[in-house]
């Protein structure tokens, strides 16, 4: 079997998994294999015995990032021909596999659609508010905010392999994902596709919420994971080393709301104002 779906299992995440089960059991295309990388918890296997497609686990330790990575230093051993990424606490819509590797034969990079999912509501089609289908996106877009995670992207393994030595890193990386994307989206294109969704689900704690929230906390938060993504990408581009210390010079202070851009529409849109 040629093609990956890889997961990350975390604390927390427990109550979710028989949701991301069932949404695996009903995917139109079946021909590839998951892998669950487990985080710092012990999975009772039973859970997944209703499963019915083939499937492997590993345990990691370490960060998030960390896991992230160590996770793609596994599928470069694997070697498959492409990979989908999922978070096991969102659910996939019953076409998304079949819709993203078919995607993937004539373009190396694929994201697609999400449904909000909150405590009281719902918002559908979020990212069709504002990117047409099969419109194409590189580094540039996603500069001031990121629209791709784990939960709504995929990839074709030639192109990771590819660019293995601009993946990993030593540094402190608070969001892994949009490190990820940013490296690729320098010399490629990732296709957004419509005909496809993640419901992604959001509860009040989570930290990278969508759209951002914009109390005193969430900002300085947000702005502490910025400054760290610009200093990840500095040596990468001149736009991002113009960033870093933009974000730098000015975080030696206390901020106004009067110094800042409230885009609120992708992760982390809010932005200083150079």
């Amino acid at each position: 079997n040629r093609n990956l779906l890889i997961t990350f299992i975390y604390p927390g995440c427990e109550i979710y998994i028989k949701s991301f089960i069932d949404s695996l059991n009903i995917q139109k295309d079946k021909n590839f294999k998951v892998i669950f990388f487990c985080d710092k918890i012990k999975i009772k296997k039973n859970i997944f015995s209703k499963l019915n497609i083939s499937s492997v686990f590993y345990e990691l330790k370490g960060s998030i990032s960390n896991i992230r990575q160590k996770a793609l230093r596994k599928i470069l051993e694997i070697k498959p021909k492409k990979i989908c990424f999922a978070d096991v606490d969102d659910i996939m819509a019953d076409n998304r596999t079949k819709v993203v590797f078919k995607l993937l034969d004539k373009n190396n990079i694929v994201f697609n659609d999400l449904d909000l999912c909150f405590k009281n509501k719902k918002i559908k089609n979020y990212l069709s508010k504002y990117f047409k289908n099969h419109q194409k996106l590189n580094y540039l877009d996603i500069l001031d905010s990121n629209c791709i995670g784990f939960s709504n992207s995929a990839i074709n393994f030639n192109l990771l392999s590819k660019n293995r030595k601009n993946i990993f890193t030593s540094k402190k990386i608070i969001v892994y994902d949009w490190f990820f994307w940013s490296n690729f989206l320098i010399n490629n294109k990732a296709l957004f596709t419509n005909k496809t969704k993640t419901k992604y689900y959001i509860s009040k704690n989570s930290k990278n919420q969508l759209p951002p929230k914009t109390d005193k906390v969430s900002i300085q938060h947000l702005l502490e994971v910025k400054k760290n993504h610009y200093g990840l990408m500095s040596s990468r581009k001149k736009i991002y080393y113009t960033k870093k210390i933009l974000y730098e010079k000015s975080m030696k202070n206390i901020i106004n709301k009067n110094r800042l851009e409230f885009k609120l529409d992708h992760w982390w849109s809010i932005n200083l104002k150079s």
